[in-house]
């Protein structure tokens, strides 16, 4: 159980980058600033692969995106391929809030590959857009592969787009 966490800045209370973590079975509660923060990767390193499953994240707030897992990779040299996989799978949100994103807030370039698949993703809220999830892309890049599959998301709210997912 990971509870009334959350670091300074935009860091969350688990606060990642340059690793390979696989998050089995956690619970992420009362943490400010995201349940998870998720930078992908930095300069010199192009690869990152972040799997979370079968975990609940419940009551996490963020001024900030994303209010259980906030996902961002970091490109600092233009047009570095990056190989960047997200895995989100079998997890419950429930009352999460942020500005984008209320449960999942997910960004990126070329070359990736993003999966949520099986999750329950409910009364989450977003000041703007995606009360559940937000995806978006950095620039002019997509991502790679998208597949939002097999997700239960109802009563999530959003201040501009996008209730459920945006």
């Amino acid at each position: 159980v990971v509870e009334y966490g959350g670091g300074s800045s935009n860091w969350g209370a688990v606060g990642m980058s340059i690793a390979f973590p696989f998050i089995d079975n956690c619970t992420f509660r009362y943490n400010a600033n995201s349940g998870i923060t998720f930078s992908g990767n930095i300069a010199g390193n192009p690869a990152s692969f972040l799997n979370v499953i079968k975990s609940y994240f419940h009551d996490n707030t963020t001024q900030n995106n994303g209010g259980g897992i906030r996902f961002q990779p970091q490109q600092f040299a233009p047009m570095q391929p990056l190989n960047i996989n997200v895995n989100i799978a079998n997890c419950i949100f429930h009352d999460n809030k942020a500005a984008e994103g209320g449960a999942i807030w997910v960004t990126g370039t070329a070359s990736e590959v993003i999966n949520i698949d099986g999750n329950t993703i409910f009364e989450n809220t977003a000041l703007a857009e995606g009360g559940g999830i937000y995806v978006a892309f950095i620039g002019d890049y997509l991502w790679n592969q998208e597949n939002i599959t097999n997700n239960i998301i109802y009563n999530n709210k959003a201040g501009a787009d996008g209730g459920g997912l945006s």
